[in-house]
C-alpha cells in the first residue's frame, strides 16, 4: 500500500511514516498541493492524508484539484482529512468537500492504523501497530 501525505508541518509525515512502516505501507510526502498534484500524476498510490491547514491551497481546494485530475485520469484514491479541527460540523464539512473520512488531531497510533487498514486495498497483509498518543 502507498499513501501520500500532504502536510507542510514537519512533525507529522514523520509520525505516519513511523506508523506505516510498523504497517508494511510506504508514505510519501508533500509539504504542499502543487507537489501533491505532481506526485499523483507521476505516481500511484492507494491512500491520500490531507492536512487542511496547508499553505497557500488549503486542503478543502487541494482536495478540489486532486478530484478533477481524478475524474480526468480515471482514477481514484480516498481522501483522509487529517486535522485539529474536530467537531462534528468539520466532519461534515469535509465529507462534502469530497474526502472519504476523517480523522481529528490528537489521535492515537491505533485510530490512525485503523484508519489506514479500513481504507487498505489488501486489509490482510496490513499488520498492526502499537497505541501510543500522537499531536
Amino acid at each position: 500500500m502507498r499513501v501520500l501525505a500532504i502536510d507542510d508541518d514537519h512533525v507529522a509525515p514523520v509520525l505516519f511514516d513511523a506508523v506505516a512502516k510498523r504497517m508494511g505501507i510506504e508514505i510519501v510526502t508533500a509539504a504542499s498541493c502543487n507537489s501533491a498534484l505532481a506526485l499523483l500524476k507521476s505516481s500511484p498510490f492507494d491512500l491520500i492524508l490531507m492536512d487542511l491547514n496547508l499553505k497557500g491551497t488549503d486542503g478543502f481546494e487541494c482536495t478540489r484539484l486532486c478530484r478533477e485530475w481524478q475524474a480526468e485520469s480515471g482514477f481514484h484514491q480516498p481522501i483522509i482529512a487529517v486535522t485539529g479541527y474536530a467537531m462534528d460540523e468539520d466532519r461534515t464539512e469535509c465529507l462534502k468537500a469530497g474526502m472519504d473520512d476523517y480523522l481529528s488531531k490528537p489521535y492515537q497510533i491505533k485510530q490512525l492504523s485503523d484508519l489506514l487498514r479500513k481504507w487498505a486495498p489488501d486489509r490482510d497483509n496490513v499488520d498492526g501497530a502499537e497505541t501510543k498518543t500522537f499531536c
